[in-house]
């Protein structure tokens, strides 16, 4: 996974941008780097300590937050701010109180699935604003729109798959890693969007 990750830093570092496009542009960046950094303090924290537990709690928080504050830059309105605030808020509590109540080696699905809630709801009300008022004339060079439209696939496929992912587990053991692979194949395609869009926006742009 890492090599689409830099094939996204790459582009990313080539690609000009302002208004909203700067915005998603240090948004993936981030979400990039953070991706890579995760994916290292896992081999690593795996190797030495036998468990990657506080890696998995970093990245399961952080991830959703990172997102979260990106959708609060693109969202103008205050009170689609305040939305966006309160729902950060919320998912922090709950992030907390579960770290809390089932200690540092349990990973608690519900987690994920109050953020990716979060994350599918502010997709959908950012593309209907999108569709609805029609300011932007060419999606197609509409950085936004690609990081959005993909977060909502990501998401939106794959929010069943964590909501159930104990029952799964529990029940048979290689029908879950059977499913799990769903994820991984979302995954690749949500980088494939996000380096469509950038791509587009750079030929734009050049």
């Amino acid at each position: 996974m890492q090599g689409s990750y830099l094939a996204l830093l790459l582009l990313i570092c080539l690609t000009k941008s302002e208004g909203s496009t700067k915005v998603i542009r240090k948004g993936i960046l981030v979400l990039v780097i953070l991706a890579i950094v995760t994916e290292i303090a896992s081999k690593v924290s795996a190797n030495y300590f036998n468990s990657t537990a506080l890696v998995e709690h970093f990245y399961e928080i952080t991830y959703p937050l990172t997102t979260m504050l990106i959708f609060w830059q693109l969202f103008e309105m205050p009170h689609e701010r305040r939305r966006v605030i309160w729902s950060i808020l919320l998912f922090l509590v709950v992030s907390f109180a579960v770290l809390l109540i089932d200690g540092y080696d349990e990973i608690n699905p519900i987690r994920n699935v109050i953020g990716q809630f979060f994350i599918m709801g502010f997709s959908v009300e950012y593309l209907f604003k999108l569709f609805q008022n029609a300011t932007v004339p060419r999606l197609k060079y509409h950085l936004p729109f690609w990081f959005v439209a993909g977060m909502l696939l990501y998401n939106a496929t794959t929010f069943f798959v964590v909501l159930f992912e104990r029952v799964i587990r529990v029940e048979d053991t290689v029908l879950f890693y059977s499913v799990w692979q769903i994820q991984l194949y979302v995954s690749i395609l949500f980088n494939l969007i996000l380096a469509k869009g950038i791509w587009e926006t750079r030929r734009r742009s050049s």
